[in-house]
């Protein structure tokens, strides 16, 4: 019963996350566009980094770029493929753009909102399709295959792993991870 249950709510959520998509994409005009929708088979599809990108150039649109409604579709969407806590961690890592840019002023890489999404191939018109999103720390990957989503590679770091001074002392966002490395390590 509950695999019958399962397999009923799935195509719902993979309708929702099309839609999201597609939302975000209707949100864009013509240039925003042609900077972040790339064809499927773009081989920049299977390229991940988690430093700045500042160090690493990265492909599409840049969140710091776009308008607030644009950002709210993109947290939209993001939604649609992330757990809640999923997409808290995502938020929490990235919020640390700030926390850096606030310890290290002089460090140029520091460039909060300097995340990247790209769209390779056309959800409103493929079978096959995906996107990314990436910055310092956080690289999210999703592919899209006749209505089948794979998520990977991903990555979540976070430095510092424990903030020593400012208005977040003490803070560890992956302190459960690091815990559990640290225990295997021992």
């Amino acid at each position: 019963m509950k695999l019958a249950l399962l397999l009923l709510l799935l195509p719902f959520s993979l309708t929702a996350q099309y839609k999201q998509t597609v939302t975000f994409v209707n949100s864009l005009d013509s240039l925003q566009r042609t900077i972040t929708l790339q064809p499927f088979e773009d081989i920049n599809r299977y390229d991940w980094h988690y430093l700045p990108a500042t160090m690493i150039p990265r492909n599409g649109i840049a969140l710091k770029v776009l308008d607030s409604t644009q950002k709210i579709k993109f947290y939209g969407m993001l939604k649609e493929f992330l757990s809640d806590h999923g997409v808290s961690r995502t938020h929490e890592i990235m919020s640390y753009e700030y926390l850096l840019k606030e310890l290290q002023p002089e460090n140029p890489t520091r460039i909060p909102e300097n995340f990247f999404i790209t769209i390779y191939g056309d959800p409103a018109m493929d079978n096959n399709w995906g996107w990314k999103f990436s910055g310092h720390h956080v690289a999210l990957n999703f592919t899209i295959v006749n209505n089948q989503v794979a998520f990977a590679p991903f990555f979540f770091g976070v430095a510092p792993s424990i903030v020593k001074e400012g208005r977040k002392k003490g803070n560890r966002i992956i302190k459960d991870e690091e815990d559990l490395g640290l225990q295997l390590i021992h």
